[in-house]
């Protein structure tokens, strides 16, 4: 029953040779994954009631945009943020005794493939159809999955950190 109070994450992300445009269009936010193979889209659209962004239009629209998403993950380097580090023990001073301090760092490749990358359809088809290649994605998306784990658990002063995402029984 203790109040959570947040801090963010003590990790970033660079890249190499591969690249994300975001384009923010009246409350549609259009995300460009560039790689070597291939460019895919995707569309966010902002929803006052729920105060987030759902997506409207996934990357990986078939078997072969999986190359394309798969050398973006593969390319990522997740690494400290010193900076980042210095805010969030900065706000863990500022919280204190007063509450529990969490902090995040993503979600599952399973449930992040469902919820932003595919839709609940599409996964369905390419695990069943195209699994090795999904695989292949999941080991490249767990990859920075762990390190952003061992960041979070050497660097951030958070009493707990959490992996959320949306568990319900429809996407699952």
């Amino acid at each position: 029953s203790d109040p959570h109070e947040w801090v963010g994450p003590c990790f970033r992300e660079t890249r190499k040779s591969t690249s994300l445009e975001v384009r923010n269009e009246e409350g549609t936010q259009r995300r460009f994954f560039r790689t070597a193979r291939g460019t895919l889209s995707a569309a966010n659209r902002w929803d006052p009631g729920s105060r987030s962004w759902h997506p409207v239009e996934f990357p990986v629209k078939s078997r072969d945009d999986l190359p394309a998403m798969t050398a973006w993950y593969e390319d990522a380097r997740i690494d400290v943020d010193e900076a980042a580090v210095e805010r969030a023990e900065a706000r863990a001073a500022e919280i204190g005794q007063s509450a529990v301090i969490a902090a995040g760092m993503g979600t599952s490749p399973l449930m992040h493939l469902v919820e932003w990358l595919t839709g609940v359809e599409m996964a369905h088809v390419l695990l069943a159809e195209h699994r090795g290649e999904v695989e292949a994605l999941f080991d490249a998306m767990q990859r920075n999955l762990l390190r952003m784990a061992e960041i979070q658990a050497a660097h951030s002063p958070a009493d707990l950190i959490y992996s959320t995402e949306n568990t319900s029984t429809t996407l699952i």
